[in-house]
């Protein structure tokens, strides 16, 4: 997405000092046949002005995604995307709120940052960048030592803090699931069977969330105590 500029002002969010400069304003488009197309320079004028920005993740890698959806005041309204980054422009002087549409992002990312409250100016464009933090998760299930499921058990992660972030329930074949963890180690620990609390030590496994959902995390229950016999009359 490319960007040269004309007799106006660049402002971000960061930043409200205006720079002058002078150059001639041009945006393109990704994924036509052609490469980069083109944009009408009615999108910048000296009564309109324009939003531009990108979305990074944590480590401050912009995010490849063409498909990007920006809104504007809660609305969609055209726009220009490619590789992350978007364009909106030919946009009245004033305050406009800006957020993503998270629905438009890869399904693990969600922004740090819900939205953006900018100043549009005229003949100038408002720079906005977004934050996606990205979360997974972790599957498995939780068997008896004779390999017989475990219904109803509670699995609770923990990270290196000692901090309980998730909790998963399994279901009657024995598996659960433990969403929206952000990438870094956690215990898996198995708190209760059908709603009863285990005694210590309580089974637990380690695991390490990278960059990418992980499953087949099974942990084994000990083997339960035998019933208390009723007393003989």
């Amino acid at each position: 997405l490319g960007l040269e500029y004309t007799n106006g002002h660049h402002r971000t969010a960061k930043d409200s000092r205006n720079q002058t400069f002078s150059a001639r304003f041009q945006l393109g488009m990704a994924n036509t046949e052609n490469g980069f197309t083109p944009v009408q320079n009615s999108l910048l004028s000296f009564v309109r002005g324009g939003i531009s920005g990108a979305v990074y993740n944590s480590t401050g890698v912009r995010l490849d995604v063409d498909d990007l959806q920006v809104l504007i005041n809660g609305s969609r309204i055209s726009q220009i995307m490619a590789g992350g980054r978007f364009f909106v422009g030919n946009l009245k002087p004033g305050i406009y709120l800006v957020e993503i549409d998270e629905g438009t992002l890869p399904i693990e990312f969600k922004i740090a940052r819900k939205f953006f409250r900018v100043e549009v100016a005229a003949g100038a464009i408002t720079q906005v960048d977004f934050t996606a933090m990205a979360y997974y998760g972790v599957a498995g299930k939780v068997e008896w030592p004779d390999g017989a499921p475990v219904n109803r058990a509670a699995v609770r992660a923990y990270d290196p803090d000692g901090n309980s972030v998730g909790v998963g329930l399994t279901d009657q074949f024995g598996y659960y699931r433990i969403d929206n963890l952000a990438p870094g180690e956690y215990s898996l620990i198995v708190e209760a069977t059908a709603g009863k609390p285990l005694g210590e030590p309580r089974p637990a496994i380690h695991v390490v969330i990278a960059d990418d959902y992980i499953f087949d995390q099974n942990i084994d229950l000990f083997e339960p105590p035998a019933p208390i016999p009723p007393p003989t009359q």
